[in-house]
């Protein structure tokens, strides 16, 4: 369980956190959505927070509630002609993955330094394996990071792959996996801490990647029970996906904060 070091703690100055994921979470639109914004909610209880996010479409609005500094870069950009190789070339590459790379570009990188520079976390949460790119870049800076794994990746895309047994899927799966599993394995031992969703993720992480202490279980924060009452048309739904409190011990107590 990681305790952060740093000097301050909630009591004496903010905690500052820059969210990294692929697509702008607000408004949920489905699971991994709705963690992330829990996640966002909950930090921003702790202090100012930051967003960069880099997929192919353009959201059409200029600002997300809860953060207070938004980055968004279009991957759909023209590319230059090594970029694109590099793409194309993927599976030439230890740890380069198509999913990965679809993520990332050299002009959206020089965003997310931008936005590191002038915000200058204290935190870095990286929602999703395939972000796993940027991570040199954040290196860069002084600040702690954050793996949240919304699935134990390798293993799933295996169990999704196998399910449709034909000969282009098992080549599929004999090209993609062992990288995927090499991202995954270079990402969460990398970074100070992994979230899993719960306590099974976090067994498997560890066995397949031989991570100890720093994985915490963050269970989703939603209360199904709520949905009870919004079947029996009692109240409305936006209600029912609100457990910021519950989510925020949890968190609050995966980060115990203190001088160092």
């Amino acid at each position: 369980m990681l305790i952060i070091p740093w000097k301050f703690c909630v009591n004496q100055a903010p905690l500052k956190t820059l969210f990294i994921a692929r697509n702008p979470p607000h408004p949920p639109i489905g699971g991994l959505s709705l963690r992330i914004w829990q996640n966002i909610n909950v930090m921003a209880q702790f202090g100012s927070v930051a967003m960069f996010t880099a997929c192919r479409w353009q959201p059409t609005q200029s600002s997300l509630p809860k953060v207070d500094h938004w980055s968004h870069h279009s991957v759909d950009q023209p590319r230059s002609w090594f970029e694109q190789l590099q793409r194309k070339a993927w599976w030439l590459r230890p740890l380069g993955h198509p999913d990965a790379d679809w993520a990332y570009a050299n002009s959206a990188a020089q965003k997310l330094e931008k936005l590191l520079t002038q915000f200058q976390p204290d935190l870095v949460i990286f929602e999703e394996v395939w972000m796993y790119r940027f991570l040199p870049i954040v290196q860069q800076h002084n600040c702690r990071t954050i793996l949240v794994e919304h699935n134990v990746e390798a293993p799933l895309f295996a169990e999704k792959l196998q399910v449709k047994a034909n000969l282009r899927t098992r080549l599929k799966v004999a090209r993609q996996l062992p990288q995927l599993r090499a991202i995954e394995q270079d990402f969460t031992r990398q970074v100070d801490q992994v979230w899993a969703c719960s306590q099974r993720d976090a067994d498997l992480l560890r066995s397949l990647y031989g991570l100890t202490d720093s994985i915490a279980v963050i269970p989703n924060g939603v209360n199904v029970a709520s949905y009870d009452a919004a079947r029996r048309g009692e109240i409305g739904g936006s209600r029912c996906a609100r457990r910021g409190g519950a989510q925020r011990s949890v968190l609050g107590s995966s980060f115990p904060m203190g001088p160092m």
